[in-house]
């Protein structure tokens, strides 16, 4: 019988701290065993088809010496990796965790939404895959088996209220808001017509309109050419200079780039500022919670490689 193989990292997120990465049909190709867990056989064919994933993707990318010693550094990180899940898979197993109907056929639908219901474009788009709905929905079933082992071994996770405050207190650093601006550009190819934009504005015309009439920078034009707020130094440096050197309302001379010409105007100016602890707060929590969610799901996985017994072939 076929089973899904899911390779699952550790996330920088909130609500779970794993992730799926990979998912694949593992257990019928045959062929070479590169390492067994519990007695179950993780085959070097499944490897080789993350390589060829990864190889369809970026041509090249395995190419001379350097490219060797990547491809060799990614197999060995599949192989460990679906060593791992394997590990999760025999805890799960021996817990008797259980998917019901009901989960499978949610997360199927989440799916279905994205192809706005249209069953025939769905599974379209699975046979390109190699999959059917009822493959799917056994991948499926094998992801949350994963997650909601993972989940149950790091869900229990805590962090105080001191744990935030000290960590608040010792890193107010952290917590510094830099200056920002918000600034609006007009980006013109032709340095003529660039030169009459700017005239009609320093003769009263406003700036937002000429904007969307002239700019030629599709990004923002439609937004009257504004940018948003952003820390100066994320800008060009000579676009940088020269906000720098703008007061609150202010437009510049041209100014020369590889886009263009521009003309900047900067709308606000924030001050840096400390930020509270009220305002922290939230964020200090998700992150240590995160890193102790992380921590235990370490542990976890070392304590399952003494209990499973794990051999590289």
């Amino acid at each position: 019988m076929k089973r899904w193989q899911i390779l699952l990292i550790v996330l920088a997120g909130v609500v779970s701290v794993v992730a799926i990465v990979l998912l694949f049909v593992v257990g019928d190709s045959g062929g070479e065993v590169i390492a067994t867990v519990n007695g179950v056989p993780i085959m070097k064919a499944d490897v080789d088809e993350q390589i060829d994933l990864i190889k369809e993707q970026q041509p090249g990318i395995f190419d001379g010496e350097k490219g060797k010693d990547l491809e060799k550094s990614y197999r060995d990180r599949f192989k460990e990796q679906l060593k791992t899940n394997e590990l999760i898979r025999q805890d799960a197993l021996e817990k008797n965790v259980k998917v019901s109907e009901k989960e499978v056929d949610e997360k199927f639908d989440q799916v279905r939404k994205l192809f706005n219901d249209d069953d025939k474009k769905l599974e379209e788009a699975l046979k390109q895959q190699g999959m059917t709905p009822e493959s799917y929905k056994e991948r499926i079933r094998e992801q949350r088996l994963l997650e909601k082992t993972v989940n149950e071994v790091v869900e229990d996770v805590t962090v105080s209220d001191e744990e935030v405050r000290e960590e608040y207190d010792k890193n107010k650093e952290t917590y510094e808001e830099p200056e920002q601006v918000r600034v609006s550009d007009i980006v013109i190819k032709d340095e003529e017509e660039a030169k009459k934009v700017l005239a009609s504005i320093k003769g009263g015309a406003d700036f937002s309109q000429q904007a969307k009439d002239k700019s030629e920078d599709p990004a923002s034009k439609d937004n009257g050419g504004d940018l948003g707020f952003r820390q100066i130094n994320m800008f060009p440096p000579a676009l940088g200079e020269a906000i720098g050197a703008l007061s609150v309302g202010e437009v510049s001379e041209l100014i020369t780039d590889a886009s263009g010409f521009h003309i900047l105007k900067l709308e606000e100016k924030k001050e840096a500022r400390q930020r509270s602890f009220e305002e922290s707060k939230e964020e200090i929590l998700q992150r240590r919670k995160l890193e102790k969610q992380r921590s235990k799901y370490l542990a976890y996985i070392e304590t399952l490689k003494k209990k499973f017994k794990s051999v590289d072939k």
